[in-house]
């Protein structure tokens, strides 16, 4: 009995064609995909960030002070502030779209144009390098050419260490 012969055909430069543009584009799916999810979760923690600095506000206008400010000097450093604005039913403690908590408070240290700066912050770590880009431009306006700069100013600040930021949002 005879063996069939396996006879191989060369792939046809179409064939090679339609190959790589399938490749290609799927790729770029999977790119313009992982960009999308990135935009989603910098825009929920900025409504987050805007939902906490409008309840500090709120709080301030109803006791006629900070939360966690309890010798009234301006410093949310007394108590943690955020379990006060959970009490006046003004806030809700929940997580970062990242999975982090939010910290609302005084902070001694944070970023600034010249050095380290101390206020007010709402801060949150754990963020992925690129969505503390996009969360300042978003916020602050800082074009893609002075991020660098731009971290130390503004309303967002924000301190990258190996894949993760820790971003602090001012409200002084």
């Amino acid at each position: 009995m005879k063996q069939p012969v396996h006879t191989w055909n060369r792939i046809s430069p179409l064939e090679l064609g339609a190959t790589a543009l399938i490749i290609l584009l799927l790729v770029g799916l999977i790119l313009h995909g992982e960009k999308a999810v990135w935009a989603r979760r910098s825009h929920m923690m900025i409504s987050d960030f805007k939902a906490y600095a409008q309840a500090v506000e709120q709080f301030r206008q109803k006791y006629g002070r900070l939360p966690g400010d309890l010798d009234q000097d301006g410093e949310m450093d007394d108590t943690d502030a955020l379990t006060e604005l959970e009490r006046s039913n003004l806030a809700f403690l929940k997580l970062s779209p990242f999975g982090t908590a939010y910290w609302i408070g005084w902070i001694p240290t944070y970023p600034a144009s010249e050095g380290y700066a101390s206020g007010n912050a709402i801060k949150v770590s754990g963020v992925a390098p690129t969505a503390a880009r996009l969360i300042e431009q978003e916020i602050d306006g800082t074009p893609p050419a002075q991020m660098e700069q731009g971290r130390k100013t503004g309303k967002i600040r924000y301190i990258i260490l190996e894949r993760h930021a820790t971003l602090f949002f001012l409200l002084d």
